[in-house]
């Protein structure tokens, strides 16, 4: 007789004490074990992973510590000890039909992992456009034959390729933000670390990038990827793109042309004088 493959959870949390509640509920009853990485919560999130009844590991971690998401993660997976690992958001919810194609998929495969897509939402409501729904990522694998890779937009490596990696058929929902605050709060957190990748980088921005990339971005999302069927929080999402583009290109200018404070403060001095010894 075959050993049963056990199926385990590792997830990053921040914060999230709204989330929590809903996301250990709903994989109670099938999931082996959950991993849940913390980067720093200041809300109740960690009190309810300690009072809860289910098998969890907490992890301690932040961004800089682990050089990144894909860092995070990868904490995650290799504390965990299960067969096979769902590598998920706390805003995720897998449904009773990928719940059970992820069981029948596991049991004898030579896979290594599988991609999924996801129903993502914004502003509460399911997007049928606008990029929302290209997402089809490897996050279910073995867990001695994936890990991630990338500071910010972390990915998925599946040991052997797409020739290992097979395809479910069924959706996981994305809930994403409570609220387009909490989406705004999010964003400015993303445009400040891709600012500082492209500092790093020293990748020069010039004035033309900050008036035409985020047009760009806008008519990629509305027109291009057809965000426009999607109504209001279609157009919404687009106008979001566009002017999370600008912030990280403006953020990154501002980095690359800094005038520190000293100097400013003997420069207005300087000008100050000046003005003084103008004759009227």
């Amino acid at each position: 007789m075959k050993k049963k493959q056990t199926i385990g959870v590792v997830a990053i949390s921040l914060n999230e004490e709204k989330d929590m509640h809903g996301f250990l509920e709903h994989l109670s009853s099938w999931i082996d074990e959950i991993v849940i990485v913390d980067s720093g919560s200041t809300d109740k999130t960690l009190q309810i992973l300690k009072n809860s009844e289910f098998n969890i590991k907490i992890l301690n971690s932040n961004l800089k510590k682990a050089k990144g998401y894909a860092g995070l993660r990868n904490l995650g997976i290799k504390a965990c000890g299960t067969d096979w690992i769902i590598n998920m958001d706390i805003d995720e919810r897998i449904t009773i039909d990928l719940q059970e194609e992820i069981l029948r998929s596991i049991k004898e495969t030579q896979k290594n992992g599988f991609r999924y897509r996801r129903l993502n939402y914004f502003l509460h409501r399911p997007m049928k456009a606008g990029g929302w729904n290209t997402w089809n990522n490897p996050q279910l694998a073995k867990k001695n034959a994936h890990y991630f890779e990338g500071a910010l937009h972390e990915k998925c490596i599946i040991e052997g390729g797409n020739e290992k990696t097979g395809q479910l058929q069924n959706k996981m929902l994305h809930l994403n933000d409570e609220s387009y605050f909490e989406r705004l709060d999010k964003s400015f957190r993303y445009c400040n670390l891709e600012a500082e990748e492209l500092f790093k980088k020293k990748v020069k921005i010039h004035g033309y990038q900050l008036f035409f990339y985020p047009i760009l971005e806008f008519v990629k999302i509305y027109i291009y990827k057809k965000g426009i069927i999607d109504g209001i929080p279609g157009l919404i999402a687009a106008m979001h793109s566009s002017g999370a583009v600008f912030r990280k290109l403006a953020l990154t200018w501002d980095n690359q042309n800094k005038i520190e404070r000293k100097k400013l403060e003997r420069l207005t001095i300087i000008c100050s004088r000046n003005d003084l010894n103008e004759k009227p």
